[in-house]
């Protein structure tokens, strides 16, 4: 009984090399996506949307508060915004191909973690079968591919729901794996909005309630998560709010309780959703 613990032990904690088909099926996707991705104008309606915010960010400074076309816009919290504008910084200015390149990166990401699954759910010859058939779907292909915030928000729920996993598992430590979850939580949040922290709780909470252990919710960081996802979220929330021209409660009311009855209008760059 000592010995197979030992083992175990063993085999959790050895750290993994990553297998050549995974790392082959990435590259190549990698490749594949990137082809032509500048090659063509973006696109109405929000790959201008995104890609006038962002330009408007580092043109006017206006980090905390997206504008587009001058106007604050309470559409979508400033994550897309900010990444779309950092990685455009060294290029001079938002190009087409700058506006992609953060879904094409989350995209990516989405494909290693979902290998990285698939190796510890089916073994060493799963992870090029998963790449292989995520890789080609049309959704992600498109997504990777858009100036769109699905593609982030994909990559960030799926690393918080990796470190539950690996938490639930036992591959992980609870409180890293917790804060972790909460950390891309709350990167979610600020990406999406409040859907970026419900999807991943609500997922692992029922998952822990079908494995009637939700006693096991008390070691995954239940306190500090929490904190850690109020202080990340709420220093942009006052940040934001400090300028007088945005409201987080207004932008939360507009989409979640005005906008399901009424047409929402938005900025012209998009026109109505």
């Amino acid at each position: 009984m000592l010995s197979s613990r030992i083992a175990m032990s063993d085999t959790l904690m050895r750290p993994r090399t990553t297998a050549p088909g995974a790392l082959l099926v990435l590259v190549l996707a990698a490749i594949v996506l990137a082809w032509n991705l500048g090659g063509y104008d973006l696109w109405a309606p929000d790959e201008p949307y995104f890609g006038e915010g962002a330009r408007e960010m580092i043109a006017d400074g206006h980090w905390m508060v997206p504008h587009v076309l001058g106007e604050v816009t309470t559409d979508k919290p400033p994550l897309f915004f900010w990444l779309i504008a950092l990685v455009s910084l060294p290029w001079g200015g938002v190009s087409a191909w700058t506006a992609r390149l953060p879904s094409l990166l989350a995209a990516l990401g989405t494909l290693a973690l979902t290998m990285r699954l698939a190796r510890r759910w089916w073994g060493e010859r799963a992870p090029p079968v998963a790449g292989i058939f995520l890789a080609p779907m049309v959704l992600f292909w498109r997504q990777a591919r858009s100036a769109q915030i699905d593609a982030l928000l994909c990559f960030l729920i799926l690393v918080s729901l990796s470190a539950f996993e690996a938490f639930r598992s036992g591959q992980a430590r609870g409180r890293p794996a917790g804060l972790l979850f909460w950390a891309a939580a709350a990167a979610a949040t600020l990406a999406k909005g409040p859907v970026g922290l419900l999807i991943p709780l609500l997922i692992a909470l029922l998952t822990l309630g079908f494995d009637r252990d939700l006693r096991a919710w008390r070691r995954f960081a239940p306190f500090s998560g929490p904190a850690l996802f109020l202080v990340l979220t709420g220093t942009w929330a006052a940040a934001a709010g400090a300028s007088g021209e945005y409201s987080v409660f207004d932008a939360l009311r507009k989409h979640f309780l005005e906008r399901p009855s009424t047409a929402c209008t938005t900025p012209s760059l998009r026109g109505s959703t």
